[in-house]
Protein backbone atom coordinates (compact mmCIF):
# COMPACT_ATOMS: atom_id res chain seq x y z
CA UNK A 1 0.00 0.00 0.00
CA UNK A 2 2.90 2.44 1.17
CA UNK A 3 4.44 1.70 -2.38
CA UNK A 4 1.10 2.71 -4.36
CA UNK A 5 0.91 6.17 -2.49
CA UNK A 6 4.50 6.71 -3.12
CA UNK A 7 4.33 5.81 -6.63
CA UNK A 8 1.15 7.88 -7.06
CA UNK A 9 3.23 10.98 -5.67
CA UNK A 10 6.03 10.44 -7.30
CA UNK A 11 3.69 10.40 -11.01
CA UNK A 12 1.50 13.49 -10.03
CA UNK A 13 5.16 15.71 -8.97
CA UNK A 14 6.30 14.23 -12.95
CA UNK A 15 2.87 15.52 -13.96
CA UNK A 16 2.47 18.84 -12.49
CA UNK A 17 6.66 19.46 -13.56
CA UNK A 18 6.37 18.59 -17.15
CA UNK A 19 3.27 21.07 -17.29
CA UNK A 20 5.01 23.49 -15.67
CA UNK A 21 7.86 23.46 -18.09
CA UNK A 22 5.77 23.80 -21.18
CA UNK A 23 6.16 27.66 -21.12
CA UNK A 24 2.57 29.06 -21.06
CA UNK A 25 0.14 29.37 -18.79
CA UNK A 26 -2.90 26.52 -18.98
CA UNK A 27 -6.68 28.44 -18.45
CA UNK A 28 -9.24 26.13 -17.19
CA UNK A 29 -11.54 25.56 -19.88
CA UNK A 30 -14.87 23.18 -20.84
CA UNK A 31 -16.72 22.34 -24.39
CA UNK A 32 -19.42 24.06 -24.06
CA UNK A 33 -23.08 22.77 -25.98
CA UNK A 34 -22.81 22.82 -29.60
CA UNK A 35 -26.29 21.76 -30.20
CA UNK A 36 -27.57 25.18 -30.24
CA UNK A 37 -25.40 26.42 -33.10
CA UNK A 38 -25.96 25.39 -36.45
CA UNK A 39 -25.00 26.79 -40.22
CA UNK A 40 -26.22 26.13 -43.97
CA UNK A 41 -23.34 23.44 -44.63
CA UNK A 42 -21.32 26.18 -46.57
CA UNK A 43 -18.82 25.55 -49.63
CA UNK A 44 -15.72 25.95 -48.44
CA UNK A 45 -14.99 25.13 -44.83
CA UNK A 46 -12.53 27.88 -43.23
CA UNK A 47 -11.10 27.56 -40.39
CA UNK A 48 -12.37 30.05 -37.60
CA UNK A 49 -11.00 30.83 -34.10
CA UNK A 50 -13.39 33.65 -32.58
CA UNK A 51 -13.25 35.08 -29.26
CA UNK A 52 -16.27 36.27 -27.94
CA UNK A 53 -17.02 38.25 -24.54
CA UNK A 54 -20.25 40.06 -25.09
CA UNK A 55 -23.92 39.31 -26.87
CA UNK A 56 -23.02 41.89 -28.99
CA UNK A 57 -19.78 40.00 -30.03
CA UNK A 58 -21.55 36.97 -30.12
CA UNK A 59 -24.31 38.30 -32.47
CA UNK A 60 -21.73 40.29 -34.78
CA UNK A 61 -19.70 36.98 -35.15
CA UNK A 62 -23.46 34.87 -35.91
CA UNK A 63 -24.48 37.63 -38.71
CA UNK A 64 -20.96 37.69 -40.71
CA UNK A 65 -20.09 33.90 -40.20
CA UNK A 66 -23.57 32.28 -40.87
CA UNK A 67 -23.58 30.44 -37.90
CA UNK A 68 -26.54 30.62 -35.75
CA UNK A 69 -27.07 30.37 -32.19
CA UNK A 70 -30.40 29.85 -30.98
CA UNK A 71 -29.75 29.43 -27.35
CA UNK A 72 -30.86 30.80 -24.14
CA UNK A 73 -27.15 29.86 -22.10
CA UNK A 74 -25.01 32.64 -23.91
CA UNK A 75 -26.24 36.10 -22.71
CA UNK A 76 -25.64 38.97 -20.77
CA UNK A 77 -25.49 36.89 -17.42
CA UNK A 78 -23.46 34.63 -18.98
CA UNK A 79 -20.64 36.97 -20.12
CA UNK A 80 -20.40 38.89 -17.06
CA UNK A 81 -17.90 36.16 -15.84
CA UNK A 82 -17.27 33.66 -19.44
CA UNK A 83 -16.36 34.12 -22.18
CA UNK A 84 -16.84 31.98 -25.59
CA UNK A 85 -14.15 30.79 -27.63
CA UNK A 86 -15.41 29.32 -31.07
CA UNK A 87 -12.92 26.87 -33.11
CA UNK A 88 -14.18 25.18 -35.75
CA UNK A 89 -12.30 23.73 -38.87
CA UNK A 90 -11.85 20.75 -41.45
CA UNK A 91 -11.27 17.11 -40.76
CA UNK A 92 -9.78 15.73 -43.17
CA UNK A 93 -11.07 12.01 -42.34
CA UNK A 94 -13.76 11.08 -39.62
CA UNK A 95 -11.25 8.47 -39.02
CA UNK A 96 -9.31 11.46 -37.50
CA UNK A 97 -10.02 11.58 -33.95
CA UNK A 98 -9.17 14.83 -32.18
CA UNK A 99 -8.70 15.51 -29.10
CA UNK A 100 -8.12 19.19 -27.07
CA UNK A 101 -5.33 18.58 -25.11
CA UNK A 102 -5.18 22.41 -23.14
CA UNK A 103 -5.45 25.98 -23.97
CA UNK A 104 -2.30 27.59 -22.89
CA UNK A 105 -1.57 31.76 -22.81
CA UNK A 106 1.99 33.62 -23.27
CA UNK A 107 1.72 37.28 -22.82
CA UNK A 108 -1.19 38.10 -25.37
CA UNK A 109 -1.35 34.88 -27.49
CA UNK A 110 -3.50 31.98 -26.69
CA UNK A 111 -2.55 28.41 -27.92
CA UNK A 112 -5.19 25.80 -28.59
CA UNK A 113 -3.29 22.28 -28.10
CA UNK A 114 -4.39 19.50 -30.32
CA UNK A 115 -3.61 15.74 -30.70
CA UNK A 116 -5.16 14.16 -33.90
CA UNK A 117 -5.24 10.46 -33.79
CA UNK A 118 -4.35 9.73 -37.61
CA UNK A 119 -4.86 5.85 -38.75
CA UNK A 120 -1.95 4.27 -40.33
CA UNK A 121 -2.03 3.94 -43.98
CA UNK A 122 -3.03 7.45 -45.05
CA UNK A 123 -7.22 6.52 -45.87
CA UNK A 124 -8.73 9.58 -46.00
CA UNK A 125 -12.72 8.78 -46.65
CA UNK A 126 -15.71 11.62 -45.86
CA UNK A 127 -14.13 15.02 -44.26
CA UNK A 128 -16.07 16.39 -41.71
CA UNK A 129 -16.50 19.89 -40.71
CA UNK A 130 -15.54 20.08 -36.40
CA UNK A 131 -17.02 22.89 -34.34
CA UNK A 132 -16.30 23.85 -30.34
CA UNK A 133 -17.08 26.48 -28.13
CA UNK A 134 -15.08 26.71 -25.20
CA UNK A 135 -16.47 28.49 -22.00
CA UNK A 136 -13.65 30.24 -20.49
CA UNK A 137 -13.14 32.92 -17.73
CA UNK A 138 -13.41 36.15 -18.98
CA UNK A 139 -10.06 37.07 -16.45
CA UNK A 140 -8.06 34.17 -18.32
CA UNK A 141 -8.90 35.84 -21.68
CA UNK A 142 -8.52 39.55 -20.44
CA UNK A 143 -5.58 40.51 -22.43
CA UNK A 144 -5.86 37.88 -25.23
CA UNK A 145 -5.14 39.54 -28.72
CA UNK A 146 -4.22 36.31 -31.01
CA UNK A 147 -5.09 32.70 -30.96
CA UNK A 148 -2.94 30.06 -32.48
CA UNK A 149 -3.21 26.36 -33.11
CA UNK A 150 -0.54 23.47 -32.13
CA UNK A 151 -1.13 20.56 -33.57
CA UNK A 152 0.42 17.50 -33.37
CA UNK A 153 -0.74 13.83 -35.18
CA UNK A 154 -0.35 10.61 -33.69
CA UNK A 155 -0.55 7.32 -35.43
CA UNK A 156 -2.59 4.65 -34.60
Amino acid sequence: MLKRIVALGVMLVMLFGFAGCSGGKGIWFIIGDIGDFSAEAPEEHPVITKLIKSVNELQRFCDESGIRYGGEKYDESYFNEKALLVYSFVNESISITIHIDSLKVDNETMTINITRRVPRGGQLDAVAYRFYAFEVNQSDIAKIDDIQISRKDKYK
